[in-house]
């Protein structure tokens, strides 16, 4: 059995769990933390849908030892523009938000 794993999860229920090789609390630290690199780089067009993404580092017995949260939240300024995929973007017309400093484009 692992002495550690790595569990990837909603607040609610765990998604992924994963053995770690570590020996030690900070071999356990890095390992994830190269796990998590490669996770975002493999789901990096899902990171940007507003939820929040949970890695728990687990001992054996499942107690949680760290948690490390990615969340990704739009700000009011681009809230106010459409974002269109790249496949969609000749299709689709960008809206400009208006204020007292700027004008649209005609």
């Amino acid at each position: 059995m692992a002495r550690f794993n790595m569990e990837l999860r909603s607040d609610t229920h765990v998604w992924e769990r994963h053995p770690l090789s570590a020996c030690c609390v900070v071999e356990a630290r890095i390992e994830t933390a190269i796990a998590l690199a490669d996770l975002l780089k493999s789901h990096a067009e899902q990171i940007w849908r507003n939820e929040c993404w949970r890695v728990d580092i687990t001992d054996s017995d499942g107690c949680i030892l760290y948690a490390v949260h990615i969340k990704v939240e739009e700000a009011a300024a681009i809230m106010s523009t459409s974002v269109v995929p790249p496949e969609r973007a000749d299709l689709t017309l960008w809206a400009v938000p208006t204020t007292p400093s700027r004008r649209p484009l005609p």
